[in-house]
């Protein structure tokens, strides 16, 4: 009787098993004295082996899973490899027809295109500058193919419309400077002194203090330095045309790379 009575509750039951699943489920369950060690260690038994079940069911599970997984991943690197392969390919091509399409410069050329250069591209500095040189004497005629190595071609039409691997551009900026410098100087005599003029004039308002001193004190500061900063912008056109690589030259070139690049002008054509 005492193998298949609840000690707690006092219900009795026609076998072990079932009093053991009971034991599981009662709700009166003290843990009193008066329960044995036998019982308890039937409770933890039953607990161990429902355990030991759902952690086979969990292992199996993930096993599976981890399977799915490893078989998308394969599928997907393939897909990678097969998707590498083919652009690959096709952009070398493109990359080949760019450069071929590409219309030829000559010293002329860069000096004829010297007129289309105006007091707008001087005084907005580098970014003028490079709006120029992409707008008129490099347009349609020099690529990018490595953006990450500065990785330029164009056609020398000096030298039988040969293609110029031209790293960093070194040759063609020296070319486009040396055609552009003249004007460059020019237009910056003009800016300063029209500059001048204007630092003159304040000069004699604050004699006649004919306005506050102090904002013509600050307005004269700003003139004077925008006159040094044409003087120094003249002066790093000149180092340009002499081959130098000074600050501005690779602000320079990153801003034409980004509009000749031949990624983008893949992309475009796709």
């Amino acid at each position: 009787q005492k193998a298949t009575k609840c000690l707690t509750c006092d219900r009795t039951f026609s076998n072990k098993y079932t009093l053991r699943r009971h034991l599981l489920t009662c709700q009166k369950i003290e843990r009193e004295e008066k329960c044995s060690d036998e019982y308890y260690f039937d409770i933890i038994q039953e607990k161990d082996r429902q355990l030991k079940r759902q952690r086979d069911e969990y292992e199996k599970r993930i096993n599976e899973l981890n399977q799915q997984v490893q078989n998308l991943q394969d599928k997907i690197e393939n897909i990678a490899i097969q998707a590498t392969k083919r652009p690959t390919t096709i952009n070398n091509q493109q990359k080949i027809n760019l450069v071929q399409n590409l219309k030829p410069i000559t010293e002329q050329h860069l000096r004829e295109q010297v007129e289309n250069f105006g007091m707008e591209h001087f005084k907005n500095g580098i970014q003028g500058l490079a709006k120029y040189a992409i707008d008129y004497p490099l347009k349609d005629r020099v690529i990018c193919t490595d953006d990450s190595r500065y990785q330029f071609k164009w056609r020398d039409g000096d030298n039988d419309d040969s293609v110029v691997c031209d790293r960093k551009m070194i040759t063609l900026v020296k070319k486009l400077f040396m055609a552009l410098r003249d004007k460059n100087s020019q237009l910056a005599d003009v800016a300063v002194k029209e500059m001048r003029e204007r630092y003159f004039q304040l000069t004699s308002q604050v004699e006649n203090n004919e306005e506050d001193i102090d904002l013509q004190h600050a307005k004269l500061i700003e003139i004077a330095e925008q006159i040094t900063k044409y003087n120094s912008f003249r002066e790093n056109v000149n180092r340009l045309a002499e081959g130098e690589e000074i600050d501005i030259y690779k602000k320079f070139i990153d801003i034409v790379c980004s509009h000749v690049s031949s990624n983008s002008k893949i992309l475009v054509n796709e």
